[in-house]
């Protein structure tokens, strides 16, 4: 069937060397048209093998202290309002709680607006996925680390520890880290809470994605048998 339009005019003398010349341009143009989206889509294809390639070859950052990367840096370590001391860490307490060096001093940092469950060998009950938070916290925290400790408006606890939000040096928000990956709860005592809104939508982030301590414990402070 001819696709092009016919002619106006019926001319007997003209008719067959249009159609003629009709026949003779259709598969030039077709050829042409075939041309050019063969070389479209070599071009597209070409692009999508090299976008899979780079995408396949960059390596991942390691475990889960990669996944807290993209929440970690938006929160800048002087929120507060507070200048930050720079210390070394000795050592890790439990999910909430490590050893640090400030200068010639060893302090005990609680880290502030988020609860761990409790590990097994503690002074409390062992609770769900408390053994898993304190391995945590010693992958982002080993001894030696440096890290940049800010406060917030009360600095000590009833017991004497040092009350901060910890940051590596590298920018890591540990405190946050901990909750966006499910290995913390919030836990806010007035005046010390610059940080609860950010908290709470990390903790909130890990419970709706079901992280962490969520699918293998249900809920938080779940007692060990």
């Amino acid at each position: 069937m001819n696709i092009w339009p016919r002619p106006h005019s019926k001319q007997p003398g003209t008719r067959r060397r249009k159609t003629s010349t009709v026949r003779r341009s259709a598969p030039l143009v077709s050829a042409a048209t075939v041309s050019a989206a063969s070389v479209l889509a070599a071009t597209c294809y070409a692009i999508f093998v090299f976008l899979l390639v780079s995408c396949s070859s960059s390596k991942p950052t390691d475990g889960l202290v990669a996944d807290t990367k993209r929440f970690t840096h938006a929160i800048e370590p002087t929120q507060a309002s507070h200048e930050a001391l720079v210390a070394l860490v000795e050592s890790v307490v439990d999910g909430d709680t490590i050893v640090v060096r400030v200068d010639d001093v060893t302090e005990t940092i609680r880290l502030l607006g988020i609860d761990t469950p409790e590990k097994t060998g503690g002074p409390r009950p062992a609770e769900c996925f408390g053994d898993q938070a304190s391995e945590f916290a010693r992958s982002l925290l080993p001894a030696g680390t440096e890290v940049h400790l800010t406060r917030d408006e009360q600095t000590r606890d009833q017991y004497g520890r040092m009350l901060a939000y910890v940051h590596r040096a590298d920018g890591i928000f540990v405190n946050q880290a901990l909750l966006e990956q499910g290995f913390a709860t919030t836990l806010f005592f007035a005046p010390n809470t610059a940080m609860s809104e950010p908290f709470q939508a990390a903790a909130d982030y890990a419970r709706r994605n079901w992280i962490g301590l969520w699918p293998a414990c249900g809920s938080s402070d779940v007692v060990l048998d």
